[in-house]
């Protein structure tokens, strides 16, 4: 535990709370994006995915906070190519949660 949060590698086990924390991003960022946990359970059997060693589960007590997946693709997406250490976008969300005094926004993604 760090800072009162455990973390560990994604696992089918967390799909009802990933959808959870996936449905009030979605609400948050006024999106129509959906997850379903159903379709998050079958993202798990997908050859391309190593989730043991490419993602992470972030929670506070029983809550999913956070999460990350790495993926990787045979081909360079070039839109989405930046230099290390820039934002290029934000989702409103995250403009919303930006800590006072933190500089200039960057542009919303669109």
């Amino acid at each position: 535990m760090i800072m009162g949060f455990d973390r560990w590698p994604l696992a089918p086990g967390d799909a009802r709370a990933w959808a959870a924390l996936l449905t009030a991003i979605r609400h948050a960022d006024e999106s129509d994006r959906y997850a379903s946990e159903q379709g998050l359970q079958e993202a798990f059997g997908q050859p391309d995915q190593d989730f043991a060693r490419g993602s992470i589960a972030v929670y506070h007590g029983r809550t999913m906070v956070g999460y990350g997946v790495l993926t990787s693709r045979s081909v360079a997406d070039p839109v989405q190519t930046a230099r290390p250490g820039t934002v290029t976008c934000t989702s409103p969300w995250s403009a919303r949660v930006r800590p006072a005094g933190s500089g200039a926004s960057p542009r919303p993604c669109s």
